[in-house]
């Protein structure tokens, strides 16, 4: 299964946001990366020659728990 371009910048946006925004609490980068994800996608369902896109909430949750992942790491 070929993974689109789209999908991928969704998943590195939200992996890249939760990991910087993780450094106040793992949390914190979780929900903000949820954030963004989910407005780009708004912002996106909005457009006359396209809609919303599950894949694409998908791409972002995927990649804001691996952001986090390394501030959940540190804790252990």
């Amino acid at each position: 299964m070929k993974i689109s371009h789209d999908k991928w910048m969704h998943y590195a946006l939200c992996m890249t946001a939760a990991a910087y925004a993780g450094i106040v609490a793992w949390w914190v980068g979780l929900l903000f990366a949820l954030a963004i994800g989910a407005f780009k996608e708004y912002l996106d369902s909005r457009d006359l020659d396209n809609s919303w896109c599950w894949d694409d909430i998908k791409a972002d949750v995927i990649g804001a728990v691996a952001g986090t992942l390394p501030h959940l790491a540190a804790l252990l």
